[in-house]
Parts: structure tokens; sequence; C-alpha cells
């Protein structure tokens, strides 16, 4: 029975890691400003996925963010913009939170690098 704890927890650590590499991305995403929108929506999704401990939310929460992302060809119909503030803070909080050798954040006294809940 503890080989399916051991899974688990390696289906969580793999939904972390894809998690915290597509968040990284996205701070240096160039995007026009409406699209921000769609990418904190999809902020959104990830942290509501970390907060249920859910790896399947968090894979699909994942894809989400994926798609929100520049596009191979680019059509320029306004001007680009780097993540506003609320985008980096978001995604930087998300960063330390499942990165399990970054130190908390004052006042963050929960971790979700543990084990996801059963």
């Amino acid at each position: 029975m503890g080989g399916n704890a051991d899974d688990g927890a390696a289906l969580w650590r793999e939904a972390c890691d894809e998690a915290v590499l597509t968040l990284r991305d996205a701070l240096e995403w160039v995007l026009p400003e409406p699209s921000w929108e769609h990418v904190l929506a999809a902020v959104s999704e990830i942290a509501q996925a970390v907060a249920a401990a859910s790896p399947e939310l968090l894979f699909e929460a994942t894809s989400q963010l994926e798609l929100c992302g520049p596009r191979r060809i680019v059509e320029r119909l306004g001007a680009a913009d780097k993540a506003p503030l609320q985008a980096r803070e978001q995604i930087t909080a998300l960063v330390q939170t499942l990165t399990p050798d970054s130190e908390p954040t004052s006042g963050d006294s929960t971790r979700k690098d543990a084990q996801p809940r059963s």
C-alpha cells in the first residue's frame, strides 16, 4: 500500500515541476495587454489546483497556462508587454510554493511541497 502513496507523491512532484517550468516561462512572455487577463485566470486555476493538492487539476491548469503563451507566429495586433506586476507577483508566489527547496515567504506557514491529500 505504500507504493500508492509513493506513486501519488511522484505524480504530485511531476505536476509541480511542470507547473514551475511553465510559470517561470510565463514571467518572460511578451504579450498584448488583453492576453494577460487570460494568463491571470490560468494562474488562478493553478493556485486552486495547488490548494486542492490535485496533480490532475494541476496538470490541466498548467496546460491552460501554456495555451496562453505567445504563438510561434505572432500577429502584430498592438503593443505587447511583459507580465504586469499582478501577474509577476502571483506567478512568483506560486513558484515559491511549488519549489521544494525554496524558503517560505513571510507569513506563509503552509507549504505545498508536502504530499498531496489522499
